[in-house]
Parts: structure tokens; C-alpha cells; sequence
């Protein structure tokens, strides 16, 4: 690929870069989505979806 002034918009990356850039950020994404969650954070998901139920249940004006 031969960048040049002239394929570029003033102050950006020509066409050619951006597609290759955001194919790769795509790959690089689609990797990352496909690695499985850390224990860590599946312990803080559930510890949330818990807090979540039990202040759902509470009234909020307790008079």
C-alpha cells in the first residue's frame, strides 16, 4: 500500500489506512469477545445480580 498527500483528506488517513486500521480492530475485537470471563468477574457479577434482588424487594418508603 503507497500512501501519498493526495490520497489522504486534509489532516487524516487516506481510505486505505483506515479500511486496513478498522479491519483489524474488528479482528482484534472479535478475539478478545471470544476469551472467556475471569472467575473475578463472574464472582462480581453475581455478588451484584444478589444486592440488585434483595433491594428490589425492600420497600423504598418504610414508614
Amino acid at each position: 500500500m503507497t500512501l501519498t498527500p493526495e490520497s489522504a483528506p486534509e489532516g487524516g488517513l487516506p481510505a486505505e489506512a483506515r479500511g486496513l486500521i478498522g479491519h483489524q480492530l474488528r479482528e482484534e475485537y472479535r478475539r478478545v469477545l471470544a476469551e472467556p470471563l475471569p472467575d473475578k468477574f463472574t464472582k462480581l457479577l453475581e455478588e451484584l445480580a444478589r444486592t440488585e434482588g434483595q433491594s428490589e424487594s425492600k420497600p423504598e418508603n418504610e414508614e
